[in-house]
């Protein structure tokens, strides 16, 4: 079987506050070298072979660093990765959309999957996330490091773990947090939580909202 150790990138620099920030904003990581040595812990007694990453640079940077502790000669970039593209409400925040796009504050209220204006949905991201994992399903047996972002995360580990669309927003994606996929020889693929993740994953689906 092969490992996956899926992680956020890093907070970013920018000011963000609740603004959508997505694959057309490529603002640079904050990772100081605590963390980095916090993430190499978690990460130094798996055996990894290989590491992936979104092109953006907040992915990208970590894992030119961590390659640097590990070793490993290369790293693969990789498109899929990326964060959903945000279109025209990238930077912009959810007042934005009250006032521009209502109708897609209204499919959300109904349980539907728009498209954000110019971009995507969770289906699109739900299409790459499978085209990733493909690769390993298909016979890519290395264990790998995967960086990449909070909505690919959300959408990777809703679609595995059978939790409904509409509460896929819901899941709270911790950053340099590492989550464990396995991919059989078969080509089956399970999410192994963390009891520390679990918890805090499924503490966040029963928040309610009023």
């Amino acid at each position: 079987m092969t490992k996956l150790y899926f992680i956020r990138h890093p907070k970013i620099g920018l000011n963000v506050g609740t603004k959508f920030v997505g694959q057309r904003t490529d603002a640079e990581a904050s990772l100081n070298e605590p963390e980095l040595n916090a993430l190499w812990s978690k990460l130094r007694d798996k055996i990894i072979s290989s590491i992936f990453t979104s092109p953006l640079r907040r992915c990208l940077d970590t894992a030119r660093r961590i390659q640097e502790k590990s070793g490993i000669p290369q790293i693969t970039i990789d498109n899929n990765l990326k964060e959903i593209d945000y279109g025209e409400a990238d930077g912009k925040d959810l007042e934005f959309l009250k006032k521009n796009y209502p109708r897609i504050i209204r499919e959300w209220s109904e349980g539907k999957d728009p498209r954000f204006p110019g971009g995507e949905n969770y289906a699109d991201v739900l299409q790459r996330v499978n085209s990733f994992l493909a690769n390993f399903k298909k016979g890519l047996k290395q264990n790998c490091v995967v960086f990449t972002h909070n909505v690919f995360l959300r959408v990777l580990l809703g679609s595995q773990l059978n939790i409904p669309r509409n509460r896929w927003y819901k899941i709270r994606i911790e950053h340099l947090d590492p989550y464990e996929v396995i991919v059989t020889r078969d080509g089956k693929v399970f999410v192994n939580l963390s009891k520390e993740q679990s918890d805090n994953l499924f503490s966040s689906l029963c928040v309610q909202t009023k």
